[in-house]
């Protein structure tokens, strides 16, 4: 099947006037654990689009979920894209700089919805899927999930915006051992350096549980579940605009600067010798590989 970004049919919980719904954005690539394609990409702004659409006629969306197919919630950029969707030379800097801008938009669209935003974190967040993971309001890992941020690694800085959302999350010191430190961390390990928000209460009778049903089972049905939508949804609001004395479009102007000068740092390195040398080491399989 054509990798592909859909909206699933939207799940209810709750009763009478606590109904409450959600949207779920699938990622669709299992073949390469949901990289994202530039196509891919370009599907994620529309799906976006179509939750926020949603968002304003339907009162009781309160959340927008994002996880992956097949197990996995996804491991970046798809390196063996290129001849897939788009003739651009994928090395190419000027391509770099496209693909950033796209999701750093993404990043933006999501990061502003007037929903909480959930990750619901299978398999492997690696790398861009890491940095997805990390814009969401809630980052929920299922037990034998893993995470990580490989750019240092491939010899390039974030493409996708993490090091201005981990520096908004973390602060400084933690972002930079949180970014320059290129491993996979197991979910307690994410959950311990905060950057998972929650994982399962009971690992143990949990290891088969995925993180999809992590989020419906002690979100929706336990610690939302007494929760009036319109006060979840007014509660990202004054959450969104905290601290931001020019209101929320000004925050959202100053996030895009940041993210302009971190994509700039980004295409500098993005094709250079060390990221070749990365690149053609992470497209040659190997049987030590840990993945």
């Amino acid at each position: 099947m054509t990798p592909h970004v859909r909206v699933l049919p939207l799940v209810a919980t709750g009763l009478g006037s606590k109904t409450k719904h959600y949207a779920t954005i699938q990622l669709h690539n299992p073949s390469r654990r949901n990289a994202l394609t530039p196509g891919m990409m370009t599907q994620l702004r529309e799906a976006l689009l179509d939750v926020r659409a949603l968002a304003q006629t339907l009162e009781s969306l309160v959340a927008v979920v994002v996880a992956g197919a097949n197990g996995s919630f996804c491991s970046g950029f798809d390196l063996t894209s290129k001849t897939a969707d788009t003739d651009a030379d994928t090395l190419d800097p000027a391509f770099a700089a496209h693909m950033s801008k796209v999701m750093h938009e993404n990043m933006l669209l999501l990061h502003a919805l007037p929903l909480v935003s959930i990750a619901a974190v299978d398999g492997f967040a690696l790398g861009g899927g890491a940095e997805l993971m990390s814009w969401c309001d809630f980052r929920v890992m299922s037990p034998s999930a893993r995470t990580g941020f490989f750019q240092s690694k491939m010899g390039v800085v974030p493409g996708w915006g993490a090091g201005t959302r981990l520096r908004s999350l973390f602060g400084a010191s933690h972002a930079l051992r949180l970014l320059t430190t290129p491993r996979i961390l197991s979910a307690f390990e994410a959950h311990h350096l905060n950057l998972a928000t929650h994982v399962s209460d009971a690992p143990e009778a949990d290891t088969a549980i995925s993180a999809v049903q992590l989020v419906h089972r002690d979100l929706f049905e336990r610690d939302f579940v007494d929760a009036y939508p319109a006060a979840v949804r007014a509660m990202k609001r004054v959450v969104l605009d905290a601290g931001h004395e020019d209101g929320v479009d000004a925050y959202i102007a100053g996030l895009r600067k940041c993210l302009e000068r971190e994509r700039a740092e980004f295409v500098s390195l993005w094709g250079a010798k060390d990221n070749l040398e990365a690149i053609k080491t992470a497209l040659v399989p190997s049987k030590k590989s840990k993945i």
